[in-house]
């Protein structure tokens, strides 16, 4: 059972790094967020710890910054930008570099963490030098390992907020594009047949009847009512499903959007009607009510009634 848990684990290890990780235009947003995160983590978290640190190591100071450089709030922020701007000229060259490898190699999802981790210590080691240089710590080994901690802290979570993001991201365009296929696959199976498949959000076929049988489609906010002829009289069933999604899976059938509410089968009109308030559909059906036909859709259902 551990032979095969690891041997998973390598699998994993070995596939390759998400496509998204590698796109410039998200790289720029992650950056982005990065050097925000980064900014405020040190000027309310760090930057307020000093005093203590640098009273722990000896060091002559009037503030949290030594050496003279400055105490106020501004200074604070100048010198977390010069900071901040290392680690982000480390990146970009990071990435630089890794967009070459890329073109000629595959990156897998375990090169992808250790090209992470050696970004992490080059940041931490330029920011040990910047605190040893600045006399903030005389010890240079304590002086990396600090670095390293709230590099960590501020690299990683930020990297892992986005990934988060992105990978939740990528999901929702999947899950998009899976139903956007699945309505194509329904419209064209309600085109091609004498039967019309009403299917619900999760792509569930939940009615199926004659195209003569079908009446009309009515909107009841989150969900639909489909109107339909049974032993010749009218019945409906509620589904859950958008009218913009039903009028996508419709499309190619004598169904026509004739109001932000309806969906009607044109066969089944038999006469157009206008009266002082527009447009109206009736069908001569006893027990169904005559549809109303707005101004926004009055050009396709006059349209579909002309080429008949």
């Amino acid at each position: 059972m551990n032979d095969k848990e690891h041997v998973d684990l390598n699998d994993i290890l070995g596939q390759p790094a998400p496509s998204y990780l590698f796109s410039r235009k998200k790289q720029v947003s992650v950056l982005i967020f990065m050097i925000l995160f980064a900014l405020l983590v040190v000027n309310f978290f760090i930057y307020p710890a000093l005093p203590n640190f640098v009273d722990r190591n000896g060091i002559a100071a009037d503030g949290p910054l030594p050496n003279g450089m400055g105490n106020s709030p501004l200074m604070h922020f100048v010198w977390s930008l010069v900071i901040v701007i290392f680690g982000v000229l480390v990146i970009v060259l990071s990435h630089t570099m890794q967009y070459f490898v890329k073109r000629r190699h595959m990156i897998s999802i375990l090169g992808y963490s250790a090209w992470v981790l050696g970004e992490l210590l080059l940041m931490s080691i330029i920011f040990a030098v910047c605190v040893f240089c600045i006399r903030i710590d005389n010890d240079f080994m304590h002086a990396t390992l600090v670095s390293l901690a709230y590099a960590s802290f501020i690299y990683l979570v930020s990297f892992f907020l986005c990934v988060l993001y992105m990978s939740n991201y990528e999901k929702k365009a999947e899950i998009k594009k899976l139903k956007g296929e699945l309505d194509s696959v329904v419209t064209e199976k309600a085109a091609t047949k004498d039967t019309i498949s009403f299917y619900d959000e999760k792509g569930e076929m939940q009615l199926s009847i004659a195209k003569e049988h079908f009446l009309f489609v009515e909107s009841a906010d989150n969900y639909v009512n489909v109107w339909y002829l049974k032993n010749a009289l009218p019945r409906k069933l509620m589904l859950r499903m958008t009218m913009s999604r039903m009028e996508e899976q419709l499309a190619g059938t004598s169904a026509v959007r004739c109001h932000r509410s309806y969906i009607i089968n044109m066969e089944q009109v038999k006469v157009l009607q206008r009266d002082k308030d527009g447009f109206y559909a009736e069908m001569g059906i006893e027990g169904v009510p005559d549809l109303p036909v707005s101004r926004t859709y009055s050009d396709a259902v006059t349209k579909w009634l002309s080429l008949q």
